[in-house]
């Protein structure tokens, strides 16, 4: 199964990259404007949040990992975002190598003063929809900002 799903997050990354490719045409300042349709948020912000979810379900909760939470302030450009995805990729590498062969696993743990029982395979699912979610909210975004955004789907036409 652990080849199925590194398979799988390499199509989440080839769907990825596309989306990266298409932002380096876009200036800093656009990268930052805030959008009015997405509660004042900016592209920027929402590849951020995408990378903190990786870090929070995958290295501090799957992997207990002590890992820092990116600070926004500091992502101002297409090359800083890219070492994030880095980052998210090194880290999913190794929560595929250490759920290899238990991917129905019960992970117990404690969040917020919640208890939270669920699989690294609920895990994995989570975050890769989770950024699939938020893809198709920065090119609506890029769409409302005059940019038309290439196809970013795994089965691109």
């Amino acid at each position: 199964m652990v080849n199925l799903l590194k398979q799988q997050y390499d199509l989440v990354c080839s769907a990825r990259a596309v989306e990266l490719s298409f932002l380096k045409k876009f200036t800093e300042e656009q990268l930052l404007t805030p959008v009015l349709e997405f509660n004042n948020k900016t592209i920027i912000y929402f590849a951020v949040h995408i990378n903190q979810v990786y870090i929070h379900w995958i290295g501090k909760f799957a992997l207990d990992l002590d890992i820092a939470y990116i600070d926004e302030e500091n992502i101002q450009s297409i090359a800083q975002l890219n070492e994030l995805f880095d980052k998210t990729n090194q880290l999913m590498e190794k929560f595929c190598d250490t759920f290899a062969h238990n991917w129905s696993i019960e992970i117990d743990k404690n969040l917020s003063d919640k208890k939270i029982k669920t699989s690294p395979l609920k895990l994995f699912t989570h975050v890769i929809t989770h950024e699939f979610h938020h893809k198709g909210q920065m090119m609506t975004m890029a769409r409302i900002l005059g940019k038309t955004p290439p196809d970013t789907d795994v089965i691109r036409t």
